[in-house]
């Protein structure tokens, strides 16, 4: 696998609690770095996903929403 190295500054308090999780977990501060840096980039991708899909399609209404929202909370109750 091909890496990157990166050089960042993050506050004191921060750094210190990114080492105790990462001690915590048993794994390396750069792992836990990686996780959380993909899961911003593909929440980056969703937003661009939905903003097109609001534009090509329009907005969703409030009335759909309620109604996924009903079909998951009743399909959540029979399994």
């Amino acid at each position: 696998m091909n890496v990157d190295r990166l050089s960042v500054t993050v506050p004191a308090a921060l750094g210190e609690e990114l080492r105790r999780v990462a001690n915590l977990r048993g794994e390396p501060v750069s792992a836990l770095v990686t996780e959380a840096i993909s899961r911003e980039l593909r929440l980056i991708a969703l937003d661009e996903a939905l903003r097109h899909a609001d534009t090509q399609f329009g907005p969703v209404s409030e009335e759909e929403v309620l109604r996924a929202m009903q079909s998951l909370l009743s399909n959540a109750k029979v399994a």
